[in-house]
């Protein structure tokens, strides 16, 4: 709601309502000085709705800037972000918060504007990536990174979600779906170290079929190095991982899609 000091005159975002992640946006804000006395509007945010267990993504700016009683902000404020992957999915609605002073006593006023931007995946999501992993102790984690990877026009493969009929599991679904993949992550917990049989094979047929490895290891938890007998990547997690580390991690494989580290020969 508006203060009694603040008013929300217009707000308006460019693009001007859909976007893709990772794309660049702007959002505006002019306000009306409603007090009988200066202002100082120190910071602006933009308040999203996130996806749960992961941070907040609330880009800001901090104009520091001086509004005299009865004023109306121009130029408007700006708050320049790129579209993270923590924001939801399709209609996103956003609240502005404002951040200020009157005669040196610090106050906040929220407006939620009813505006929304409609945050859609990178498209075409034709290319994917294989997702090892103990099934089921880590299908979750998997399918966070598969949720994650969608966002930036990938799939995320989980040999248990494929329900293609009439092919065997393990003569011809994984192992096709391992040689059309652009490369195999593997979820590497106390879970697959004290049941690695179904991961060591997937590794095995990557080897077999040269493609690249990256290894997302929990911490603590030792990895048998004659698996890897090959130049592998590795991404190092806490204990446990969490739900922010698969955001990272498909960011990191995004980036090393598309500066052509996965069309490399493996050593």
């Amino acid at each position: 709601m508006d203060s009694p000091d603040i008013v929300v005159e217009k707000i308006w975002s460019s693009p001007d309502q859909r976007v893709v992640y990772t794309e660049s946006c702007n959002i505006y804000a002019q306000v009306w000085n409603r007090a009988d006395k200066p202002i100082l509007i120190e910071k602006v945010e933009c308040i999203f709705e996130c996806e749960a267990d992961v941070p907040p993504f609330t880009p800001s700016v901090t104009p520091f800037l001086d509004l005299e009683a009865g004023h109306l902000s121009s130029p408007p404020m700006r708050v320049h972000f790129d579209v993270g992957l923590a924001l939801c999915k399709y209609t996103n609605r956003y609240t502005i918060r404002i951040h200020y002073k009157k005669e040196g006593v610090s106050q906040t006023s929220e407006y939620v504007s009813g505006r929304s931007l409609i945050i859609e995946p990178l498209s075409p999501a034709d290319r994917h990536f294989f997702i090892s992993h103990k099934d089921p102790e880590n299908t979750e984690r998997g399918s966070h990174l598969s949720d994650f990877l969608n966002k930036l026009g990938f799939r995320g493969y989980l040999s248990e979600l494929d329900h293609s009929p009439g092919l065997d599991l393990w003569r011809e679904k994984i192992p096709q779906a391992i040689e059309s993949s652009i490369a195999l992550i593997v979820l590497w917990t106390s879970h697959e170290s004290n049941s690695p049989h179904s991961v060591i094979r997937e590794i095995e047929i990557a080897n077999l079929l040269g493609k690249r490895i990256i290894l997302a290891r929990e911490s603590g938890i030792s990895v048998p190095e004659a698996l890897f007998n090959r130049d592998i990547e590795y991404f190092p997690c806490e204990s446990p991982i969490k739900k922010d580390k698969m955001m990272h991690l498909a960011l990191s494989l995004e980036r090393m899609y598309h500066r052509g580290f996965f069309s490399r020969p493996t050593k």
